[in-house]
């Protein structure tokens, strides 16, 4: 798979921050705000989970909506609270991968997947220039499947230490890990290409969102010529499935997304099996007879207070940032 490098240029939007939380004793007095006036200052557990100051008391409760749908547990149909799980998925809800609104990790040995996820590809690009599909999975494995339904393969791990020297003659140790696709519902038309991911923290991508096009391009070094600072970053032109054209991506951790909406509805849909008005039908729609088409099992006001969600959480400050050993 091709690799893209998205920079986001936060360091132009610095504006005025908010001090709270119970961590105001170790805040130098000037901190650098790279989350502008979304900054927020807490340092317990709920770090990444605030929403970012100065909201009116609808856009609160806008915002307490997306974050009831963000925590959501979904189950299988029929239900009466958040039906539509699978037929296959990956996990019940967006916090099991995004706890706390932070990252992922990939699993110890021997330990489930479930906060780290692989897309899949076969070798070429689809008709919009993305990686191709792998005929009879798509373009994510999904892990986990409803009762009396398989699910499209099992993913086992191995790791193993690695003894790095540094340059200046010290030594660490990596973890190298190996994976290897089991039992697949069928067999892969080729060798798939695979590509592990672990889910990244949701704080500041309404800052991420709002960079104007032009200021993405416009930093754009594919080739490292401009500056030699050996960062050749590239912009992604990916397919926004929503206007019909191709726009710069800007989500995900290979930028193949053009705006939260887009990165949500497909979350819903590759990792919880959840149609969506913007993705109707199943994340295996066309190759399983499970996989039938019907009405969104979440609506474009569901969707929408989820978007907002992540658009209006405040961006954690950073603190001790003048101390030498930060």
């Amino acid at each position: 798979m091709r690799q893209f490098l998205y920079i986001a240029p936060l360091a132009a939007i610095a504006l005025t921050g908010c001090l709270s939380g119970n961590d105001a004793s170790d805040i130098d007095a000037a901190p650098p705000l790279a989350g502008g006036d979304l900054t927020l200052f807490d340092g317990t557990s709920g770090a990444f989970s605030s929403p970012a100051p100065g909201l009116s008391e609808q856009d609160s409760l806008q915002h307490s909506r997306g974050d009831a749908r963000f925590g959501a547990t979904f189950v299988t149909a029929p239900a009466l609270t958040n039906p539509g799980l699978g037929p296959l998925f990956n996990n019940v809800s967006c916090v099991s991968c995004h706890l706390g609104d932070g990252r992922g990790r990939p699993p110890a040995s021997g330990e489930a997947l479930s906060s780290m996820l692989f897309r899949i590809s076969a070798t070429g690009q689809d008709e919009h220039g993305g990686p191709k599909p792998m005929p009879g999975y798509g373009g994510q494995l999904q892990t986990r499947a409803t009762f009396g339904n398989m699910p499209e393969v099992s993913i086992a791990f191995e790791y193993r230490d690695s003894v790095v020297v540094l340059a200046g003659g010290d030594t660490a140790t990596l973890r190298v890990p190996k994976y290897t696709l089991q039992n697949p519902w069928k067999p892969f038309s080729e060798t798939p290409l695979i590509s592990p991911r672990v889910a990244p923290p949701v704080f500041g991508l309404g800052l991420l969102e709002a960079v104007d096009e032009t200021e993405l391009l416009s930093r754009s070094d594919p080739d490292d010529a401009r500056d030699g600072d050996g960062i050749s970053g590239r912009p992604n032109h990916v397919y926004d499935a929503v206007k019909g054209v191709k726009v710069v991506g800007r989500f995900g951790w290979k930028a193949n997304n053009p705006d939260l909406q887009q990165q949500s509805a497909g979350a819903f849909n590759q990792d919880m099996g959840i149609t969506t008005p913007v993705f109707p039908g199943e994340n295996c729609a066309g190759d399983r007879p499970e996989c039938a088409s019907h009405p969104a099992e979440v609506d474009s006001v569901a969707l929408e207070s989820v978007v907002f969600y992540l658009r209006t959480l405040a961006v954690p400050g950073r603190r001790n940032w003048s101390a030498s050993q930060v």
